[in-house]
């Protein structure tokens, strides 16, 4: 979302200076805001429950920016990050607990797949958007938010299944 936003409102309806449209990166703040706050999430919710919160955060904000007002796509860019970032406080942080052996290798993993899904993200998002608008960058994220949900889906599934198996 991040590597396209500035296209975006540079270009009309909303035509923003790019020094403006620069200035955008400061949302980036809700981030941490959001991931601090993403150890209160868990405790109401659990780690899952958490990352379903996240997702949807980030879904309903992906869709608020659709919008052709200018607030309406900044709420939508506060959205987008505070679920983003909160998911993955979330996720970052279950990877050290679920592991049972190779913690240090598990983390690592866990970091070098959200790096290479980030640039790859970044990547086809921003072809999408060359080839169809904000709303072909929206659709990428939105498949992404759904892999995120299915994966989170099948920890859950495993989970259920190894609480039921006899020790």
């Amino acid at each position: 979302m991040y590597t396209v936003i500035g296209y975006r409102l540079t270009e009309a309806p909303f035509s923003l200076p790019q020094g403006v449209a620069g200035s955008i990166f400061l949302v980036y703040l809700v981030g941490t805001v959001s991931a601090s706050a993403a150890g209160r999430l868990v405790d109401r919710l659990g780690r899952r429950g958490a990352l379903y919160a996240g997702g949807g955060t980030t879904a309903v904000g992906l869709l608020v920016s659709l919008a052709g007002s200018l607030p309406l796509v900044l709420a939508g860019l506060v959205l987008i990050t505070a679920g983003f970032f909160a998911g993955h406080a979330v996720a970052s942080s279950a990877v050290g607990k679920a592991a049972r052996v190779g913690r240090a290798q598990a983390s690592a993993l866990y970091q070098s797949a959200y790096y290479v899904g980030s640039s790859a993200g970044s990547t086809v998002g921003a072809l999408a958007f060359h080839a169809a608008g904000w709303g072909g960058t929206v659709a990428v994220g939105l498949v992404a938010v759904a892999g995120v949900a299915a994966i989170t889906l099948a920890g859950t599934r495993a989970a259920s299944r190894a609480a039921l198996r006899p020790a």
